[in-house]
């Protein structure tokens, strides 16, 4: 809790230790997003086999003295369609570049047996797109969480 203090020494403000309440709810939100921006982007992946799916993941690690947590979604390049992910990633579309081929063209091995993600297009950038539409709510909450923890 904050508060100001009146003293013979003079006015003081004392600032309790909510930092770490803070920090973990953060952390929480991170952790939480994450997982969804990674089930987001397995949505709008295309889908031939099931491995490209595999390559998206989450992982957190920690850092520092303090164990600040790290938390990534990413294509893992060494995961079961490797290269593969990257380069659907970047050149598939709609969306990325076209370099790699359409999502649902005439060809009968189309790049993917979905029709439609629900909420978004399958296509390239699956990644970038996902973290996108959780940018502003990751924003948010991790905003809501601070504010709250110094009340």
């Amino acid at each position: 809790m904050s508060k100001v203090v009146g003293s013979l020494n003079g006015i003081s403000l004392r600032i309790e230790q909510r930092g770490a309440r803070a920090v973990k709810g953060v952390s929480d939100i991170m952790q939480d997003n994450a997982e969804r921006i990674r089930d987001l982007a397995i949505e709008y992946a295309p889908v031939l086999t099931g491995d490209l799916e595999k390559t998206i993941r989450k992982n957190t690690s920690y850092t520092g003295i303090n164990r600040r947590a790290i938390v990534e979604v990413f294509i893992d390049e060494n995961g079961p369609a490797g290269d593969y992910a990257r380069l659907v990633h970047e050149g598939l579309a709609p969306f990325g570049s076209g370099e790699t081929g359409r999502v649902g063209g005439s060809d009968p091995e189309s790049l993917s047996v979905r029709k439609d993600a629900g909420r978004g297009v399958v296509g390239g950038k699956f990644l970038t797109r996902a973290y996108r539409e959780f940018k502003d709510k990751l924003t948010r909450d991790a905003r809501r969480v601070i504010e709250r923890a110094f009340r």
